[in-house]
């Protein structure tokens, strides 16, 4: 939308600001107003694009350091067997499993994929919100620089993904990708209805598409995303009076993605009869036990009440000035020290609380330090509405145009709002772990209380302004340590030189040393048995990583879950009755703990009697591990 193209100014107000014809800001004055504070925008940009491209860049030195032996290889043995091995919980082996293959099985180059994507889907998220916000800011600086500060500031904080994250891609970071690309296109449709025009055709395909992968990903958390997308385009386009025509072509062309996608899944991977009926099946079992809706429930209600406690206790200031600055607007220079106070109250607590800014071994305060500014803006928000409606009140004011823009409006924000919660539904751990993730969709409405007219007071301003950079700051420090010092689960850029000789699923990535020593010994001491790629595998439990490292291929699911040993016996004794792929070369067996009854019964099904298989006992790169090989030789 070029300057021109700025609403505002016309008689209908279409876009419900109060203002019309007669009481808009006469052109030559708002330019004059823009052009004198053209610098903000600019700085502001700045800023974000560096913080962007400090973490980014750490993304690309750190993409070939370290290997997390659990979560992130458990992701990379599913992507090498992508086309085979079908009991998953999840589908995004379909999504990145092609993609591993086409890059030759480089872990490094899958890891500067996942971050292709994530930078893509924050910067259209960013860009999309923002070209919506001009139509609600009318005397917005009609610079462009205004639209790339706000962009920028977005896809900055798509850093906090790399906080606690495998280094690799996975389910999580895809389904978030996907639910930002399904809001921004929401948000175009919206502005395009705002303006009276209807949206380019891509953009609902490349909806309808981007809803097929969310599904594939993480259909826990898509269906309740996918429901909320339709129920707030649906009130949009009746709230902005469009037509049935316009209304039908955005719902055909969404269906003609889904299709496309679907027949591209379906024709060129793998067929949705081949992946559907296991997933389902797996998922019902995980319904059923360790992920139950009951015990999630439980699980988020104790995690959020602590989580509140946690950022009363240590920020109680800076909420208590996100309260009081708003109700002395009269006093400035009193609201403004307050505001400063508290921020800088901020500050010392960040640096009392060692590790509020480090990466995954600290997830527990580093929420909090990402929340308690947030809640400062929410606080602030409230107050301040409710002191300018009651002004407006007592003035007798009353705001021109209907509710239908309002109405707009207010469902675009409920959507950013609960958007981080919606795609974290159904995950195993704390909701604001997975939560804080879509950080951005948060960061984007502050980034609407800032630039609204109601929170013009300076103390007001200061005070959210402060938040938001230290959001960015916050952010930016946390992907960093996340990545350079303590990556999830693995060593550090430092500590990552040495290569893991003689094994060849892991030439594409440095190690620790004496984890590459490790991984080299158990891979020559089991030479004989692994030498040809594809051995089956079954790793009891939670040893995919072994599995990778030395080329096998697992029975069943890929993760053998150590809280529910019922969902991986009944994976094995499936695969079993289904297709026994391995034919006369038997599979391998590890465990690192005594074998139960239930597990020798499913193994007995599958005719492995371990009485007839030899014990190696391994130390490293897990204690305790005894792995069953046959008797009868290699």
């Amino acid at each position: 939308m070029t300057d021109s193209e700025t609403p505002g100014s016309s008689a209908d107000d279409p876009v419900g600001t109060g203002r019309t014809a007669a009481t808009a800001v006469p052109e030559d004055r708002h330019r004059g107003t823009a052009s004198a504070v053209t610098w903000l925008p600019r700085l502001a940009a700045a800023g974000a694009l560096a913080a962007t491209l400090t973490w980014a860049v750490v993304v690309v030195l750190c993409a070939r350091r370290g290997l997390d032996l659990t979560d992130e290889s458990f992701y990379l043995l599913s992507y090498r067997w992508w086309n085979v091995n079908f009991d998953a919980f999840s589908g995004v082996q379909y999504v990145y499993g092609p993609v591993f293959q086409l890059l030759g099985y480089d872990i490094g180059l899958l890891r500067i994929v996942r971050l292709v994507v994530t930078v893509a889907a924050h910067a259209w998220l960013g860009w999309a919100f923002m070209a919506w916000l001009r139509v609600q800011r009318p005397t917005a600086p009609t610079t462009r620089w205004w639209e790339v500060a706000g962009a920028a500031t977005i896809t900055s904080c798509a850093g906090i993904t790399y906080s606690w994250l495998p280094l690799s891609p996975g389910y999580n970071d895809l389904a978030l990708s996907c639910a930002f690309v399904l809001a921004g296109g929401t948000l175009r449709i919206a502005r395009d209805n705002a303006l009276d025009r209807p949206p380019p055709a891509w953009v609902p395909l490349g909806m309808g598409a981007t809803a097929v992968v969310m599904c594939l990903a993480k259909w826990s958390s898509a269906a309740l995303v996918l429901l909320g997308i339709v129920v707030v385009l649906l009130i949009v386009h009746l709230a902005e009076r469009q037509g049935t025509a316009r209304l039908g072509r955005l719902v055909g062309l969404g269906v003609a993605g889904v299709l496309l996608m679907g027949a591209f899944v379906q024709f060129a991977l793998v067929p949705f009869q081949t992946i559907v009926p296991p997933m389902l099946e797996v998922n019902s079992r995980v319904a059923d036990s360790t992920n139950s809706p009951s015990n999630l429930l439980v699980r988020y209600r104790t995690g959020g009440r602590t989580l509140v406690d946690d950022v009363v206790d240590q920020y109680w200031p800076l909420l208590l000035a996100a309260v009081l600055t708003p109700l002395l607007a009269r006093w400035v220079r009193a609201s403004v020290a307050l505001a400063v106070v508290a921020l800088g109250w901020s500050v010392v607590q960040v640096v009392r609380h060692d590790g509020t800014l480090a990466g995954s071994p600290q997830l527990l305060t580093f929420t909090v330090t990402i929340f308690a500014p947030l809640a400062a803006v929410l606080l602030a928000a409230l107050t301040t509405g409710l002191v300018s409606a009651v002004r407006r009140r007592r003035s007798g004011a009353t705001a021109a145009g209907t509710w239908r823009p309002h109405l707009a409006r207010a469902v675009v924000v409920v959507m950013l709002l609960v958007l981080p919660v919606a795609v974290s539904v159904g995950t195993g751990n704390l909701l604001q772990f997975m939560a804080v993730l879509g950080l951005a969709a948060w960061v984007a409405l502050a980034i609407m209380v800032v630039t609204a007219p109601w929170a013009r007071q300076r103390a007001t301003q200061v005070l959210l302004t402060g938040a938001v950079v230290g959001i960015v700051v916050a952010t930016t420090c946390i992907a960093v340590d996340g990545l350079w010092n303590r990556p999830y689960r693995t060593s550090g850029f430092a500590d990552s030189t040495a290569s893991a000789q003689d094994v060849p699923a892991l030439d594409s990535v440095r190690l620790d040393p004496d984890d590459a020593a490790s991984y080299t010994a158990l891979r020559e001491r089991l030479l004989p048995y692994v030498e040809k790629p594809g051995r089956a595998m079954m790793p009891f439990d939670g040893m995919a990583g072994l599995v990778y490292l030395l080329d096998g291929r697992p029975v069943g699911e890929a993760w053998y879950s150590r809280l529910d040993t019922a969902r991986s016996t009944a994976g094995v004794v499936r695969t079993c009755d289904d297709d026994r792929w391995w034919g006369a070369r038997k599979p391998i067996v590890l465990f690192n703990r005594p074998v139960t009854d239930r597990e020798r019964t499913a193994l007995r099904h599958c005719g492995i009697y371990l009485a007839r298989y030899e014990k190696i006992r391994v130390t490293v790169p897990i204690p305790d591990v005894v792995v069953y090989v046959p008797r009868e030789g290699p």
